[in-house]
């Protein structure tokens, strides 16, 4: 199969979804796909997320998708409970919503019945449809809210997670917009502002529906435009709905202790802008790092077999929009933190000045090159939610839904023009990066955890010896 590679500077879309807005703004997005014969994923994707809510909102996002779960303007209870049992998801729907900063997800995957997928359309148009609960169903959800709130600052692990939220999200205004809201403002909720709320941010230009699975385009562009059509076209505001976190120029310090903790973990992270893979530049930037990541944990594994006192592990993740932390997690217990740290960091400051062994670099790429042809053959059997996936981010953040094939044929070529250079290159961003450092430990060890100066100190003895 011969396939052009994208020209720098654009990455293709995926030409076999159908994409669309009705005259109300409501956005949709329809590939037909085979894969799993007689299902279909379909999603509600909004623009929306606790980003959007003043303080005095705070946790109003959350609280409206929760309420959609029990009742709508034309489902009960039982009539959602039902729905969600036909459609495989349980009845709570704590499998179907997703809730974040700057986004919203409703997901299922179900059979594709024409009329099942028609009701599920119907139940999601009531959920972006603002509504005034009853008293009682916004009571009910406001005290599950103020106790799970409770929980994140009085159970385990919820209460350690919490306290490391901020240095997690890079210190960024992220921090101050939890999706499960504040305790401040669920005291204080009430219909009208719950109303007021929804009638600003429920507009159907700020929503899309995506279905991938085994279904006619015609058809499905018909009961979209049956569906939601009714909801009326918000008047556009030049609210901003795009958020994204700004690197921290200071580096941040956390320990966390805790009585349900029983060993200490020691964490540095390093912030890298998020990259949005658009171009094939920006593409290769990807795999680079996801080859770096596989050769530090080859590292650190082979440093393992020679020290079995060690142990250490390095990731690459996303934590918000705009971030990526690479972390570098070390295990250990209270009397030999420096100890192993120093033998972790002297081994990576070695290698950022005599370069990963070639060896490395082959075994990361085609450990990456193994996975891609895996993928490949088995692209008429993804499930359709990966694609849903796909088109998430092209919605979302016009990241193109690149297709399997264009992908491949990416990798095959990309992979090959990485050299250790360019990993090299990596691990002296993450030597000489802005680096955020978070300790978790057993309370009882709290006196013996080190502070900032002692990390510091660890670095520069560790990067001085030759």
């Amino acid at each position: 199969m011969q396939i052009a590679i994208a020209q720098p500077g654009q990455l293709p879309v995926d030409k076999s979804v159908s994409q669309g807005s009705l005259a109300n703004g409501f956005n949709y997005f329809i590939k037909p796909y085979k894969g799993e014969p007689g299902r279909v994923a379909i999603y509600l994707v909004s623009k929306l997320g606790s980003m959007v809510e003043t303080k005095n909102e705070s946790g109003y996002m959350r609280l409206s998708a929760h309420l959609s779960l029990n009742n709508t303007q034309h489902f009960s209870k039982e009539d959602i409970q039902y729905l969600f049992l036909k459609t495989g998801s349980k009845a709570d729907g704590s499998d179907i919503v997703y809730n974040g900063y700057d986004k919203t997800i409703y997901k299922f995957q179900l059979a594709s019945y024409t009329p099942l997928v028609r009701n599920t359309m119907e139940w999601l148009r009531d959920v972006i449809t603002p509504s005034t609960p009853a008293a009682n169903l916004l009571q009910a959800q406001r005290d599950s809210t103020i106790r799970l709130i409770k929980e994140s600052t009085t159970l385990f692990p919820q209460r350690v997670i919490e306290q490391l939220r901020p240095i997690q999200l890079g210190y960024s205004e992220f921090a101050e917009h939890p999706p499960i809201g504040s305790m401040a403002a669920m005291e204080k909720l009430s219909a009208s502002g719950l109303e007021i709320f929804q009638k600003k941010w429920l507009r159907p230009d700020l929503q899309a529906l995506i279905i991938v699975g085994d279904i006619d385009v015609t058809e499905m562009k018909k009961q979209i435009e049956a569906v939601f059509s009714s909801l009326p076209a918000a008047e556009i505001n030049s609210d901003n709905t795009s958020f994204s976190i700004n690197l921290s120029k200071t580096p941040g310090f956390v320990v966390v202790t805790d009585t349900a903790v029983r060993e200490t973990t020691f964490t540095l992270a390093v912030q890298y802008p998020e990259t949005d893979v658009i171009t094939s530049e920006s593409l290769r930037k990807k795999f680079v790092r996801d080859i770096f990541q596989q050769a530090m944990s080859n590292t650190l594994t082979t440093l393992a077999t020679k020290n079995k006192d060690i142990n250490a592990t390095f990731l690459i993740r996303r934590a918000e929009r705009g971030l990526d932390f690479a972390m570098l997690n070390i295990a250990a217990n209270e009397n030999n933190l420096e100890d192993h740290f120093q033998t972790v960091y002297k081994q990576l400051v070695q290698i950022s000045r005599n370069g990963f062994p070639d060896s490395a670099l082959a075994i990361a790429k085609a450990k990456m090159l193994q996975d891609a042809n895996k993928m490949f053959a088995a692209r008429g059997r993804l499930y359709a939610r990966y694609y849903a996936d796909q088109i998430c981010n092209r919605f979302l953040y016009k990241i193109p839904d690149l297709p399997v094939e264009s992908l491949y044929e990416q990798q095959q070529q990309l992979i090959a023009s990485i050299n250790s250079k360019d990993i090299g290159n990596c691990l002296q961003e993450f030597i000489h990066g802005v680096k955020h450092c978070f300790i978790v430990a057993p309370q009882q060890h709290r006196k013996k955890m080190p502070a900032k100066s002692d990390i510091d100190n660890w670095m520069a003895t560790a990067s001085k010896n030759k």
